[in-house]
């Protein structure tokens, strides 16, 4: 069941996502850092923590289109571009 939400209620709920999930799975920064070196290893080459994220916008789309919409899907593929932009600008 979908629960209709406007747009600035899903930014409320998007904020609080992050907020939740650093607290449950650490640090933005550290995670995505340790995320971008362990894509390095598997790719056999450099994958900034920024790329990171932006593959994780990738693998939430992919999810999307193979299962259809999802709040879940939406949301996180949001928040991880914007995770994406906040570590290109050293804002995390």
């Amino acid at each position: 069941m979908v629960i209709p939400m406007t747009l600035s209620e899903l930014h409320k709920y998007a904020d609080s996502l992050i907020a939740n999930r650093g607290q449950t799975h650490g640090d933005l920064e550290d995670t995505f850092r340790n995320m971008a070196a362990r894509m390095s290893l598997t790719l056999g080459m450099q994958v900034s923590p920024s790329q990171a994220s932006r593959l994780m916008v990738d693998m939430k789309m992919a999810r999307w289109d193979s299962g259809g919409y999802n709040l879940d899907h939406a949301v996180d593929g949001a928040n991880y571009l914007l995770i994406s932009a906040a570590l290109e600008l050293n804002k995390i």
